[in-house]
């Protein structure tokens, strides 16, 4: 989860932008990350540079994926879609670390 937040910190990537990342929007090499045109609120894209923290927590959400695979998944792989829900259906009062343990998106390593 910290790469997500790291990101949506950083930048101020909406969640339905950090949502629809792919691997290929990502360059570790020259450490962007990058909006694609028509997947904005404004409809214009843009690329960011990255800080050295958000490099560190994204590059494990790169790790071993094909370029069109969504940045952030599920522990299993899935696209990481219906955050919100999955938050709200699983999360009870003080059980935020085990819920937090599971999601890979969230790519900690």
């Amino acid at each position: 989860m910290r790469g997500f937040l790291a990101v949506a910190f950083n930048f101020g990537f909406r969640k339905s932008e950090l949502l629809g990342l792919s691997v290929k929007q990502v360059s570790l090499k020259d450490r962007t990350a990058q909006l694609l045109p028509g997947t904005t609120k404004n409809d214009k894209g843009r690329t960011v540079l990255m800080t050295e923290d958000v490099y560190q927590r994204l590059s494990p959400c790169v790790k071993n994926k094909q370029p069109d695979d969504a940045l952030f998944t599920w522990e299993d792989g899935s696209p990481g879609q219906g955050l919100s829900s999955g938050v709200e259906q699983n999360v009870q009062p003080g059980e935020s670390s085990r819920f937090a343990s599971r999601l890979s998106p969230f790519c900690d390593s």
